[in-house]
């Protein structure tokens, strides 16, 4: 097996002291940020892979290859959360479901070695999460289950739908009421989303963690359930599949608005009180904040990484470090210059008088000067851009930014955004995890990785 390191350098720069840290849930918390403070110590080198008998099986096929009614092409997946095996990393503990199995997998950390299994009576698509010694998983059986951390024994099982009904789908019987938003954890409360049919209800529920005693669930006949739930705070964020996300107070169910924005899809991660999703039909990536009635800011780009003032932009063939406020700050005010000009440009067409006609253009042009001074401005928010062909996910470890590809995944140096080293692996990279002492990578082959050094993982004092 082939490793590139690309600079003498990093060995210095891995060989940080650094404090181990679990990865409880979906890109490491709620916020799904994908970002920890542990650093991997020393060269990475392959410890063990897991192989599963058949390929992850997603619930959706690719989209079209174009759209010739609005002339786009090459178009983005917005329901891309089920291609590869995505785990939860508690202690020296790997989990993660399969959707092909209908299984929920514990592996040793540090050998592969298969601790226990559980099945379940349907596709598991989402990664589990890990809370006070219990797992929490959904399936497309409609069930929420909850299991013993350490055994894998059951604990409790709910079905949150109308009824336990069951339809053929993707070649599989498949409850209406499927669970396809994961499980967050807050307290002794579970919150999930139940189906992904708006017209046989869709009910975001909430449960008591210890028993699976019904705490409220809430219909929804508008929108689907798909991707990973959100929370900050009081709110629960919910990705509602190809459209854009929904947002509710935590405590009581309450709707509260869907997020505005020229995006959509299931992707979806939090900065403060900033929603950030898409990647929509084009690679989109919007901003929304809870006090604005429309988004803030949007980026050509795939997937957002944010870590303290950088926003990093993946793209398909880049890497942009953007200053983050600075970006929103001035996008907003471009997007109030372009309101204002086209404003005026609806009332020029209307005007008769020639002297008001030319007052409005004058104003016309001014505008049209300051936007283009403000675009010349976001250009300077970038700090820095490399090519990157490791365009699936991304997170970020210390200095080091981790991307998935083809058959490998990149390192890069967060600092300027050098490629370091590849790792590689075997199939399309979807799913990355850091935690103690472990890079887990994760493949749309059914491959589950697990990368480390002959360096143990310390502890700071």
């Amino acid at each position: 097996m082939r490793y590139l390191l690309f600079s003498c350098g990093l060995f210095f720069n891995l060989l940080t002291v650094s404090r181990a840290e679990d990865w409880p849930t979906y890109y490491h918390d709620y916020s799904r940020s994908g970002v920890t403070t542990e650093k991997l110590n020393g060269f990475l080198e392959e410890k063990w892979v897991w192989k599963s008998r058949h390929r992850p099986s997603p619930a959706w096929d690719e989209p079209a290859k174009w759209d010739g009614w609005h002339r786009v092409f090459g178009l983005k997946n917005r329901q891309e959360y089920d291609k590869a095996f995505h785990v939860a990393i508690v202690g020296d503990v790997v989990y993660f479901g399969s959707s092909v199995e209908d299984k929920v997998f514990a592996l040793n950390l540090k050998t592969g070695e298969e601790l226990w299994r559980f099945y379940t009576e349907g596709p598991v698509r989402l990664a589990p999460t890990v809370a006070d010694g219990k797992v929490y998983v959904g399936a497309d059986d409609g069930y929420v289950y909850c299991l013993n951390s350490a055994d894998g024994k059951l604990i409790w099982k709910k079905q949150t739908g109308k009824e336990d009904r069951r339809v053929p789908s993707n070649g599989r019987l498949t409850s209406l009421w499927a669970i396809r938003t994961g499980v967050v954890v807050l307290g002794e409360t579970a919150y999930f989303c139940a189906g992904v049919f708006p017209s046989e209800s869709v009910y975001l529920c909430a449960l008591n963690a210890n028993n699976g005693e019904e705490v409220y669930r809430k219909p929804m006949t508008d929108f689907p359930a798909q991707g990973y739930m959100l929370a900050s705070g009081d709110r629960l964020y919910v990705t509602t599949g190809r459209h854009r996300p929904l947002v509710f107070e935590r405590s009581t169910g309450k709707r509260l608005y869907q997020a505005d924005g020229d995006s959509m899809g299931s992707y979806a991660i939090l900065k403060d009180d900033q929603l950030i999703y898409g990647p929509g039909i084009t690679g989109t990536v919007s901003i929304h904040s809870e006090d604005q009635e429309s988004q803030l800011a949007s980026f050509d780009g795939n997937h957002i990484l944010v870590t303290g003032e950088l926003t990093l932009v993946h793209q398909d063939k880049k890497l942009v470090a953007i200053e983050h406020q600075k970006y929103v700050d001035t996008f907003s005010k471009r997007t109030t210059l372009l309101q204002r000009k086209k404003q005026l440009g609806k009332t020029f067409k209307d005007v008769k008088d020639d002297k008001l006609k030319e007052e409005l253009q004058k104003q016309i042009d001014q505008l049209s000067q300051g936007i283009d001074k403000l675009t010349e401005m976001l250009k300077e928010c970038v700090t820095w851009e490399t090519d990157c062909d490791h365009p699936f996910t991304l997170i970020q470890s210390g200095n080091l930014i981790y991307a998935g590809g083809l058959n490998e995944v990149g390192v890069y140096d967060l600092k300027q955004g050098r490629l370091r080293m590849i790792l590689p692996t075997e199939g399309a990279v979807y799913g990355l995890a850091i935690a103690n002492g472990r890079l887990i990578v994760s493949t749309d082959r059914g491959h589950v990785h697990a990368f480390g050094s002959e360096e143990e993982i310390a502890s700071s004092e």
